[in-house]
């Protein structure tokens, strides 16, 4: 949308038709109206203050990502750009918006926001972590999830394929790396098991599952999941060795 408005009241002065839908008023509704009666406190306050800004010359323009409330009550997220129309002396004339709607952009994003935590406190629970390799850098991103499973620093050192293999039980190297390395070759989904040695002694038990992307027929990324299976492997064995004292009795 696009409007003129006054600097002495706020009120349009002119408005074009997309302004007109955005805000859900016809022309003669928003010509007897100013901006600032529909914006919502908040926006309102950071608003003014630019304008304050521009009449009294620190500015020419502002950029401002605001509200607008429509008159259905409805909430309309904005892009605003104002300019200011000068006389020769420098007093503000009039002030010259543009304004775009990006209501359905905002939802998006707080969908996906929500989405990722729902995905992040899924991963706490479930006890998995996701992660991605770029095969051009060769660098590993992990989710924070995937390096609490690995008791590891976000902020430490680049995660690289040889790092990560460092974490792993001596025994599980050499075939976690050769599996790793065949299946890459092939560009053949994945389904790796294997052991950390910890710090402390403490051995836990993952299972790491993973694929390849393509791009023009070349693989270019890894992405996968990672499951802490150490409680499940711990049940078991004492399931066993619980059937092999019954049998024994």
């Amino acid at each position: 949308g696009m409007a003129i408005s006054s600097p002495a009241d706020k009120r349009w002065l002119q408005v074009n038709d997309r302004l007109c839908e955005i805000l859900g008023y016809s022309r003669d509704e928003l010509l007897r109206m100013t901006w600032a009666e529909m914006t919502p406190p908040g926006d309102l306050e950071r608003n003014v203050a630019l304008f304050d800004e521009l009449l009294a010359g620190q500015r020419d323009g502002y950029r401002l990502n605001k509200r607008f409330v429509r008159k259905d009550g409805r909430i309309v997220h904005a892009e605003i750009d104002v300019r200011a129309l000068r006389h020769a002396d420098g007093r503000v004339r009039q002030l010259f918006a543009t304004i775009q709607d990006v209501t359905e952009r905002e939802a998006a994003a707080v969908a996906l926001q929500r989405s990722q935590q729902l995905l992040l406190k899924s991963q706490q629970i479930g006890r998995m972590g996701s992660w991605m390799q770029d095969l051009v850098s060769g660098l590993f991103s992990w989710s924070p999830q995937t390096h609490e499973i690995h008791e590891t620093n976000p902020d430490g050192p680049p995660l690289t394929l040889d790092y990560i293999l460092g974490l792993l039980h001596p025994e599980d190297v050499a075939r976690v790396g050769h599996e790793y390395g065949e299946r890459l070759k092939a560009g053949q989904p994945y389904d790796i098991r294997y052991r950390l040695r910890m710090a402390d002694g403490r051995i836990k038990h993952l299972h790491v599952k993973g694929e390849f992307e393509f791009e023009g027929g070349r693989p270019v990324r890894s992405v996968g999941m990672v499951l802490d299976e150490t409680d499940l492997v711990l049940a078991q064995r004492e399931r066993d060795r619980l059937v092999s004292v019954l049998e024994t009795t």
